[in-house]
């Protein structure tokens, strides 16, 4: 899924290589006007408590600020969240789905 957007351009991709092998990744997804989604982060098990995710996500969070819009990610009450939190990320909400109409 990553190497399909990768290759087809779709979003800004940020990646740590270590020997030529990517360790640690994020993206942005979703653009509008005013917010940019970021999606993908992920460390590879071995390289995890480096603080390589929370790099990536200052630096695409720092570049998606300096252009003016509001960087917004969606997760769950695990490790991830407390990365999230860590840097300062706020819960703005909850998402739902409608099953129905």
């Amino acid at each position: 899924m990553i190497e399909n957007s990768i290759k087809t351009g779709d979003g800004v991709h940020y990646f740590v290589e270590e020997n030529g092998k990517i360790i640690g990744h994020a993206n942005s997804t979703a653009d509008n006007p005013h917010t940019v989604m970021i999606g993908g982060v992920a460390t590879k098990y071995e390289a995890r408590n480096k603080s390589i995710a929370a790099t990536i996500v200052c630096q695409l969070a720092s570049d998606i600020l300096a252009q003016g819009k509001t960087p917004c990610l969606f997760g769950k009450d695990d490790e991830t969240h407390n990365l999230f939190v860590g840097l300062g990320c706020q819960r703005y909400g909850e998402w739902a789905r409608l099953e129905r109409a």
